[in-house]
């Protein structure tokens, strides 16, 4: 009997030490599984973080455009994928929904500081919805422009100029929307904040209370949280894309402004034999056909940029004269923080339309300053009298090319300029005294 138990104990020890070593040997499979996945998942991860590196500061900025205009709903390239098409959708359904319940919010017998800002918000969410629209009409020749710019950014650089031109623009791309999404994301946290002022100004219809009060609590919460992370981007969509395509073309203006700098430089009057003319007269075709074709995409964009001011101009001028109206009616609260940050976003849009305009006037009269001295440089001679009339006409395209395309008019009514910014606050703040005058 003793030998029996014995014998028992013995097996039953052997068993156990079969165990443990078969859990032992699965646990280390199971680790060793464990440790493959998480390589391969490494090895994902870092594939991953080095193309997003590689789109972001390598010149591959309008992949990162089209992902922030998924924020506002926008679908520009028909070649989207599917998941970005719904997600779009889905925003503009939200969008739609936030539309009926601020215009629902309209009450009886309001005082003047409830018109205007209840005016401020069909106003404010009409030309946001007119910008995404804009943005969806007029997608093909913003693509056929985009594809432009980036055709020329995909070339190899010649000149150590034309490389550095093209990085800048492109890093100061990528900076523009990486502070949109931060302003964006500042304002999400600001908005959140519970405030009494927040809720009388961004409220809803009362009619929302007939579903319940956990509902009309949730769906206020909601369209709250939604007002920064929609609205803002959907303002910010058309002046985005369209000062991402002007500075692209200004770009690709001082590349050529610094070609012809430089020929201007190398172009000296004991040079001109009949080598020379040959050469100089190839030179100057190159010059002009790239004028021609840059210019034939700068009258697309000058024209959508005629039409986003023209909104976005008679917007800041009720905007801002009624913005200062509700922060001298209102008292000073956490809410203003949101407040004034879309009171600078709105005075920053247009000053950022005038500036742009500005400088590309600026970089197409050096441009005619520099062939002004091209001409004056050429030597005049008898033996190459058609060579001498040939090169002045095709400089004499490219000025007038120059000059016809240096400003950009919004419709057609005046010129966009800074001092036209400067008309802007002038008029704004003439709203604002209308506002008091009719307290």
């Amino acid at each position: 009997m003793f030998v029996l138990q014995l014998h028992f104990f013995t097996g039953n020890s052997h068993l156990q030490r079969q165990s443990a070593v078969t859990i032992q040997t699965g646990t280390m499979v199971v680790l060793e599984d464990s440790l493959k996945w998480a390589h391969l998942r490494g090895s994902t991860i870092k594939d991953q973080l080095r193309k997003l590196r590689k789109d972001l500061f390598d010149g591959n900025y309008f992949p990162m455009l089209e992902n922030f205009l998924m924020i506002p709903g926008v679908c520009l390239s028909p070649e989207m994928k599917p998941w970005k098409r719904r997600v779009c959708r889905t925003i503009n359904v939200i969008s739609v929904l936030q539309i009926a319940l601020t215009i629902g919010t309209w009450k009886r017998n309001p005082d003047v500081l409830q018109i205007a800002w209840y005016v401020l918000k069909v106003f404010g969410v009409t030309t946001c919805s007119l910008k995404v629209l804009m943005l969806m009409r007029f997608a093909e020749p913003i693509r056929r422009v985009q594809s432009y710019i980036m055709s020329k950014s995909t070339v190899a650089d010649v000149e150590q100029y034309e490389a550095v031109v093209r990085k800048k623009f492109g890093r100061s791309v990528q900076s523009l929307i990486v502070a949109i999404l931060t302003m964006v994301i500042i304002d999400v946290v600001t908005i959140c904040v519970p405030n009494s002022q927040r809720n009388k100004l961004l409220a809803i219809p009362s009619f929302c209370l007939v579903f319940g009060s956990l509902c009309y609590e949730t769906l206020h919460c909601l369209y709250i949280f939604f007002v920064p992370l929609i609205w803002i981007p959907m303002y910010l969509s058309y002046p985005l894309v369209m000062g991402i395509l002007l500075t692209g073309l200004r770009t690709e203006l001082q590349i050529l402004q610094h070609r012809i700098e430089s020929l201007v430089h190398r172009t000296k009057p004991e040079l001109f034999q009949d080598d020379y003319w040959k050469q100089l007269k190839n030179v100057v075709r190159d010059l002009v056909m790239q004028q021609q074709d840059l210019f034939r995409h700068f009258q697309i964009v000058r024209q959508l940029v005629g039409i986003g001011f023209f909104i976005s101009y008679h917007f800041a001028i009720f905007f801002i004269g009624a913005m200062l109206f509700f922060a001298k009616m209102q008292n000073v609260a956490f809410f203003l923080v949101f407040m004034l940050s879309t009171f600078m976003i709105v005075i920053f849009e247009c000053y950022c339309w005038c500036h742009l305009v500005d400088s590309l006037g600026n970089v197409l009269d050096a441009i005619g300053q520099n062939i002004y001295w091209l001409c004056t440089t050429l030597p005049y001679s008898h033996e190459h009298h058609s060579e001498f009339v040939a090169m002045r006409t095709s400089l004499m395209i490219i000025l007038m090319n120059t000059r016809r395309g240096a400003q950009v008019n919004c419709l057609g009514m005046f010129r966009i300029c800074f001092e036209k910014f400067v008309s802007l606050c002038n008029t704004s703040y003439t709203v604002f005294t209308f506002f008091i005058s009719m307290r």
